[in-house]
């Protein structure tokens, strides 16, 4: 086995492990401690962190540098380009529909499931299928990093974003 392959497998084991710790350890909360809003503690950072510093050097080790992202028909750098865009712009459109439909959850659900469709078919156009799967999954991990790490913060010293105002009173103008 030469140097990039161990690379590869280490990595992914890496990942698949600190994945599952990520999930594992998300799930144990929700569910067998039945707290209704968890919080992210030292062991649920850690785990997501590793889990996305994992997924990123697999990503670039396979797909972009690895030759795996794009037909020859195909321009690397444009598909690079577009697969980096892709995780940051839906990580912010991301945020703001579930800040704007905060009161109305069934409505995001189904703004995010649009947008992951429509994600997954822009790729298309600039990469191979897998290299789709593979950034779509990516996508979704950033979207779960920020769930796990900021958002929850900034909607506690927010409260006005979450809830909306009484009737008959107006909004609090947020801090500058």
């Amino acid at each position: 086995m030469n140097s990039p392959e161990i690379h590869n497998l280490l990595f992914r084991w890496l990942h698949v492990t600190m994945a599952v710790l990520w999930i594992g350890h998300t799930w144990s909360v929700i569910f067998a401690q039945h707290v209704r809003q968890p919080t992210a503690d030292l062991w649920m950072r850690a785990s997501a962190g590793l889990t996305a510093f994992t997924g990123i050097s697999l990503l670039i080790v396979v797909y972009y540098a690895g030759g795996a992202l794009t037909t020859p028909s195909q321009s690397l750098w444009m598909a690079i380009g577009v697969g980096v865009a892709t995780l940051f712009l839906t990580w912010l459109l991301y945020d703001a529909v579930w800040t704007i439909l905060a009161n109305r959850p069934v409505v995001a659900a189904v703004v995010s499931l649009v947008v992951v469709g429509g994600v997954a078919q822009g790729l298309a156009e600039f990469m191979t299928g897998r290299a789709v799967f593979l950034h779509v999954g990516a996508t979704l991990g950033t979207i779960l990093l920020n769930e796990t790490n900021q958002r929850p913060r900034r909607l506690t010293q927010r409260p006005s974003i979450t809830a909306p105002p009484p009737a008959g009173t107006r909004a609090p103008r947020p801090p500058s």
